[in-house]
């Protein structure tokens, strides 16, 4: 339910879940969804079960629900050094003689930036491939295949790829027909029917952490079957590393890790990862748990580790016992408790923008623990610990928030302010480019959240512009602390 709209939203969750394996209730989804729904019963003057009706009949209608449940916010060259190794990958597998393009799919390809990109490494290796993208999402699907794409979106591309690139007009580009010949996009859902190619490397990157675990679990494991032999399948720093279920005497897929990526090649030795040792605060979390929330509910893991763990270290998820794993709720009151944890969530961000940390932060960590892709969530962590000097604890706060919302500009501003306090110049001088690149490029997209960080936005961005005009004036001089201090990373 939720409880704003006085939606009961459990049907539509339901039908997502089983057709889809999406769980709306992961990192704020079920507030877009919500808004959607609202929307619709008011434009078609009906209520919810003739909505739902709808959706099961009209292929249109659905489709619009997908669109508006999907997140499809990207960029070009997102996480270059995952980018770089996969590069470094293609050619490998060029070099070994295959005679043939290497195939590459990126499932969950949003509107093309990706897949784009991809093709855009290749041609400057001068390797012969041929890409597979695919989403969930037609809507998003189209837009890949008109390939027209602002500012915002290209920020990140290094200059030499830029001449895959053609100017419509002074703030939008499109992709040149050269390279348009390499990628082929399809409307493609990962619980359904796997593709009929097989490929040499599958890119997966960011896209499980809105799955269930269950259906994450079968998608991974129903991928490795589509890789040719020594074929890679690749997941983001984002998204939750899932240890598949094997069938038969098929070996136990080996993890091995890309730069702030996860792998799994096929075939590789049995090998079975070691379980990550716990930080001290998620030992303290664990401790601090009462007797009721054991009973009632599995904590949520977290898709970048615990605090105090090394970055990109995601953590492994191995099958549960029937004897170790909780009932699931019933669908109607795990939709109820993430409306109510949004509301939670604006309280408490308002009680940290007052000052009163105390109070709050308890509240911010269990709506963490619960959802772990709540960005705004970590944001409010992140300002917390770093009122109360505690800067380290803040810094990867801050460094998992702008993980999941790149566009959420306070988080970068605010692990600014940290790496400087912690003499971590390097660090602070990127983050101070950055924070310039979000708050100055054209069609950035609106920062969204609760009405608690709405109201602070004001203020901070003041703030930011002023301060990152200082700083890159400073930087310019060469005066910003110790530019080589050996401890900066």
């Amino acid at each position: 339910m939720s409880e704003r709209e006085g939606l009961d939203l459990a049907e539509i969750t339901a039908l997502l879940r089983r057709d889809y394996g999406l769980d709306p209730t992961r990192g704020g989804m079920v507030r877009s969804l919500a808004r959607h729904v609202q929307d619709r019963l008011l434009t078609l003057d009906i209520d919810i079960h003739g909505y739902l009706a709808r959706v099961e009949a009209d292929v249109g209608e659905r489709e619009a629900l997908v669109h508006a449940m999907t997140v499809n916010h990207s960029w070009f060259f997102r996480d270059p050094k995952q980018l770089e190794a996969l590069g470094a990958r293609m050619l490998s597998l060029q070099a070994s003689g295959l005679g043939r393009p290497i195939e590459v799919w990126v499932a969950g390809c949003a509107a093309g930036q990706e897949a784009w990109t991809m093709a855009m490494i290749a041609t400057q290796l001068d390797i012969d491939v041929r890409v597979l993208a695919t989403d969930i999402d037609a809507r998003a699907i189209s837009s890949a295949r008109r390939a027209r794409y602002g500012a915002w979106n290209l920020r990140e591309l290094p200059p030499p790829l830029w001449d895959h690139l053609e100017a419509l007009d002074d703030d939008t580009w499109t992709i040149r027909d050269a390279l348009r010949e390499r990628v082929d996009f399809e409307v493609h859902n990962l619980c359904g029917p796997k593709p009929e190619r097989r490929f040499d490397v599958i890119s997966c990157r960011n896209v499980l952490i809105y799955f269930e675990p269950d259906r994450a679990h079968d998608v991974v494991a129903r991928m490795r079957t589509s890789l040719h032999p020594h074929g890679e399948l690749v997941l983001g720093a984002g998204d939750l590393m899932f240890q598949p279920q094997v069938v038969g005497s098929e070996p136990r897929a080996r993890t091995s890790q890309l730069p702030a990526a996860r792998t799994l090649r096929s075939p590789a030795p049995a090998r079975r990862p070691a379980r990550p040792r716990p930080s001290e605060a998620a030992k303290a979390a664990k401790t601090a748990k009462t007797a009721k929330t054991a009973k009632t509910a599995k904590p949520a893991q977290s898709a970048m580790g615990a605090p105090g763990s090394a970055p990109g270290h995601a953590k492994m998820l191995t099958p549960g016992t029937p004897d170790s794993t909780p009932a699931r709720p019933p669908r109607r009151a795990v939709v109820e408790q993430a409306s109510a944890n949004l509301e939670a969530l604006d309280e408490a961000g308002a009680a940290v923008a007052r000052g009163e940390i105390d109070g709050a932060l308890p509240i911010l960590e269990g709506l963490v623990r619960d959802d772990p892709l709540l960005a705004e969530a970590h944001l409010w962590v992140g300002i917390a610990h770093h009122s109360g000097g505690r800067d380290e604890l803040a810094g990867e706060a801050l460094r998992r928030c702008r993980c999941l919302e790149p566009e959420l500009w306070p988080g970068t501003l605010f692990a600014a302010l940290n790496h400087e306090r912690r003499g971590r110049w390097q660090a602070a001088a990127r983050c101070w480019a950055e924070l310039d690149r979000l708050m100055n490029t054209p069609d950035a997209p609106p920062v969204r959240g609760t009405t608690a960080l709405q109201s602070a936005l004001p203020d901070w961005q003041a703030e930011a512009r002023a301060l990152a005009k200082q700083r890159q004036t400073t930087l310019a001089r060469g005066t910003l602390g110790r530019a080589g201090d050996p401890n900066d990373d």
